[in-house]
């Protein structure tokens, strides 16, 4: 019997090669591979070891601060906030941002004063505002009571998952009319990396045309130094000596509520935090990698024909005992390294795993086929 040739593998492997990145594909669109894909990125992320915060210092209001200090009411007492927020900016961060609701119109007034009481030259405020959703468009609210755009703002939503758990991130909404708002973590790292003293590991990520909306996977990772300091430590600590140099200097800030009337805790994979907490990690995800972009349909179905093709050859051009060890090793390797290549992360590499293994087990039965047949030819020939 003649060998057959490569070509001839890959046409008998053709419904393997077609049929699973197809199916992939619909059941991708159609939202139902979602869940195996969240399991493993959750899993990831939380075998993924500590990465200290660079970049971001988190200060919280807590429960005691907001009973006794601001008197249990919200929105918060402008007086209270402009000391606070006084004490931050003497302590010379390279941005602020402000977690806090500010959508009442008397905060027009509340600003003014406000801003006279923050010291001349007082680093930059990112102002959190929030957004209704209609038909897929972003209406964004009112911030510092107004209810115009304007710069220094950013929308403040966090998309969740069918089950309810944060694991994304959108740096632009779109709110009509073609245009679009940043998002408040988006507004506070593009005014951040317009610094020009920055961390030798910050990544500033370079903006795309057409990319307005994109959504990114939050890859997260315990990050100590991300704990809320309590409002009142950084007040006290403002008023002593190296303030200025001390632990705020060149960082972004972020003031927020950290207290339970709040209602602004979420579900990570990692576990549960305050909104402020969790906008934390997403600037610190943003400067450090800037997390694993969805890699487009059509990438994907013809990765995994590659993938494929591959793995024909290799048992095209090796013998089958030679050709599975490769397979032990190309497998979780190839998957590897088509998750990087697709996603720009390892973590993903379940999505390549029905090709490899579909082409292995196709090798594995085509192989058993083709010894059954030959020794019925065999047994033939001894009977003729």
């Amino acid at each position: 019997m003649t060998r057959e040739s490569y070509k001839q593998r890959v046409y008998r492997a053709w419904w393997i090669l077609l049929g699973i990145p197809l199916a992939t594909l619909v059941l991708s669109w159609a939202g139902w591979l979602s869940v195996f894909e969240s399991l493993n990125l959750d899993t990831w992320q939380r075998l993924l070891p500590e990465k200290p915060a660079q970049h971001v210092v988190i200060v919280g209001i807590n429960d005691a601060e907001f009973e006794d200090q601001f008197r249990g009411m919200s929105p918060l007492d402008t007086d209270e906030l402009a000391k606070l927020l006084t004490a931050v900016a003497a302590g010379h961060p390279a941005v602020i941002g402000v977690d806090l609701d500010t959508s009442l119109s008397r905060w027009r007034e509340h600003y003014k004063k406000l801003e006279q009481s923050l010291p001349a030259g007082h680093p930059p405020i990112i102002w959190a505002r929030d957004a209704l959703i209609e038909n897929g468009e972003f209406h964004p609210q009112k911030v510092l009571g107004e209810p115009l755009e304007f710069e220094g703002t950013g929308i403040a939503l966090l998309p969740r998952s069918p089950d309810r758990v944060v694991r994304e991130f959108q740096r632009r909404f779109p709110i009509g009319g073609g245009k679009s708002a940043d998002s408040f973590h988006w507004a506070i790292v593009r005014k951040y990396c317009e610094g020009k003293s920055l961390p030798k590991e910050t990544h500033c990520v370079e903006e795309k045309p057409g990319a307005e909306s994109t959504v990114e996977i939050n890859v997260m990772r315990r990050r100590p130094g991300l704990e809320a300091v309590p409002a009142e430590v950084i007040k006290k600590a403002s008023a002593g000596e190296g303030w200025a140099n001390g632990l705020l200097a060149g960082k972004i800030v972020l003031v927020g509520g950290a207290f339970r009337a709040s209602r602004d805790m979420h579900a990570t994979p990692i576990g549960e935090m305050y909104g402020i907490e969790l906008l934390g990690h997403v600037i610190e995800t943003e400067l450090y990698n800037g997390g694993a972009v969805h890699a487009d349909h059509f990438l994907l179905f013809f990765l995994d024909i590659g993938a494929g093709l591959l793995l024909i050859y290799i048992h095209y051009r090796l013998p089958l005992w030679r050709a599975m060890r490769w397979n032990l090793l190309a497998v979780p390797v190839l998957s590897l390294l088509l998750s990087l290549a697709a996603f720009t992360k390892l973590s993903l590499w379940m999505n390549f795993v029905p090709m490899t293994l579909g082409i292995l087990l196709h090798e594995l039965y085509d192989h058993a086929k083709h010894t059954r047949h030959l020794e019925e030819e065999l047994i033939s020939h001894e009977h003729v």
